[in-house]
């Protein structure tokens, strides 16, 4: 079976020809066409309330119950809580924001710019640490209202803005009374499409992700 690439001409045609020929086409041809094939199937698309991310493959999406109005995003295959802290990022919906009527609701409402996202009434363990680690906890300098380290606008997408924020968060180990860990949680905030996105593992390509999202 003959392998084929695929290249453009100047007349934006699809021309396929075998790969033992492509050795006539120019190198940088060849090579983007490669690129081009192995980027397209590698990825997919995150669907969340009409905005449409591509985002790699390997990254596996876990919707939450009704309640919570989550999608927490693992973009680490594999990764076991147990043994250590599991890299994600989390896309919330209006309950998430607004907070909900249903009597099992603990959760705080957000309050963009004015403090971090924290969706829990407690405190949380160190996200970076394995699940049973429990008495390295996070806080944000500053106390509730946190310390903001960026604050601006980023698109997201044709026709759409997101307040972006970035908050300077550490963890803090109560037994030995130490700062074990500083680490920047960034949030992106649409108000009139009611999402949120909160990242605190500085994921890479993912702010080029939400820049170049779809929309429903």
């Amino acid at each position: 079976m003959i392998k084929r690439v695929t290249a453009w001409t100047t007349a934006a045609t699809v021309v396929s020809v075998p790969l033992a020929a492509a050795s006539t086409l120019p190198a940088s041809a060849v090579s983007s066409a490669t690129a081009a094939s192995a980027s397209a199937s590698a990825a997919k698309t995150i669907s969340f309330r009409g905005m449409r991310l591509t985002v790699p493959s390997k990254w596996t999406a876990h919707k939450s119950d009704t309640i919570w109005d989550l999608l927490t995003v693992q973009t680490r295959p594999g990764c076991d809580r147990k043994k250590t802290g599991c890299p994600y990022f989390s896309i919330g919906g209006p309950n998430m924001i607004h907070g909900s009527n249903d009597p099992n609701w603990i959760g705080e409402r957000y309050n963009p710019g004015r403090a971090p996202f924290h969706p829990e009434t407690s405190v949380m363990p160190c996200r970076y640490n394995r699940q049973s680690d429990i008495d390295d906890l996070e806080r944000f300098p500053g106390g509730y209202k946190g310390k903001t380290v960026v604050s601006g606008h980023r698109q997201v997408g044709k026709g759409h803005k997101a307040r972006y924020y970035e908050w300077a968060v550490e963890c803090y180990d109560e037994k030995k009374k130490r700062v074990t860990r500083k680490f920047v949680q960034r949030e992106w905030y649409l108000r009139k499409e009611k999402i949120v996105i909160v990242d605190g593992f500085n994921t890479p390509g993912l702010a080029d992700a939400i820049k170049r999202a779809t929309w429903n």
